[in-house]
């Protein structure tokens, strides 16, 4: 029997255990959701640290690449300025000059090497026209500058000009794009008593308007040049800042 009643002190010991052991384990159980909303906002400072990191590190990537585009812009309306606009006016110039000084300015040949001649530059020049008049209206809507009433007068000057430019520009590219479509139709239409009458009037037509419309961008040109040329400093507000910052470091080291 002491062996018997050995082995009951042994089970009664092990059974203990083993209750202790569930009891441990349910108490674990149900304290753990607890534990992780304890363990959640002893991290909560962190994760907000790391979060607002992000943010800043997000806005100044963004910052840097706004600036980059705003160079960008800058570095090509520095060129329309400085280079596309005069050599514009100039082409313009010879486009016009040419008519003036030909002999046959209605012959079907001519025409033709009129448009080819100036189509492209009037592509260009349209686009560079946009180029400018969005560059002109986000300086408008800065609100330094909208309490500077000469600039402002000055950016709206070349906001007129630009827009009254363009639009010369766009309506006769219209023109040299519809020219040989309309006089086929006005070609196909004509009957054998008019000759050809209505083909040289169309054509007289749309070589004078050439000519004027030229003569228009011609002018508004050195009219936007010589606006431009009072406030580049303001058009190019990148290059400024440039500046600015390069002066400011040099002065730290003297």
């Amino acid at each position: 029997m002491p062996n018997f009643s050995h082995f009951l002190c042994i089970l009664f010991v092990f059974s203990t255990c083993i209750e202790k052991t569930i009891g441990t384990t349910t108490q674990k159980e149900a304290d753990s959701p607890l534990e992780k909303a304890a363990e959640q906002k002893r991290d909560e400072p962190k994760l907000g640290k790391e979060n607002k990191k992000l943010v800043n590190n997000k806005k100044e990537l963004l910052k840097k690449e706004i600036e980059k585009l705003q160079m960008q812009m800058d570095q090509q309306l520095n060129t329309i300025l400085e280079e596309k606009i005069p050599a514009f006016v100039l082409e313009f110039n010879k486009i016009s000059e040419m008519i003036d000084n030909e002999q046959n300015p209605l012959e079907r040949k001519f025409i033709q090497q009129l448009i080819e001649k100036a189509r492209p530059l009037y592509v260009d020049a349209k686009k560079d026209h946009l180029h400018l008049l969005s560059k002109v209206r986000i300086l408008k809507n800065d609100k330094q500058i909208k309490n500077d009433v000469y600039t402002m007068e000055v950016l709206e000057a070349i906001d007129d000009n630009a827009s009254k430019n363009y639009e010369a520009l766009d309506n006769e590219f219209t023109e040299m794009n519809t020219y040989h479509k309309d006089r086929t139709k006005i070609e196909r239409d004509l009957h054998r008593s008019q000759g050809n009458e209505a083909l040289v009037e169309y054509d007289q037509k749309f070589v004078d308007t050439l000519r004027t419309n030229l003569e228009i961008v011609r002018d508004f040109g050195f009219v936007l040049l010589k606006l431009a040329e009072e406030k580049m400093d303001i058009l190019l507000t990148s290059s400024e800042k440039q500046k600015a910052k390069k002066n400011e470091h040099l002065s730290m080291y003297n």
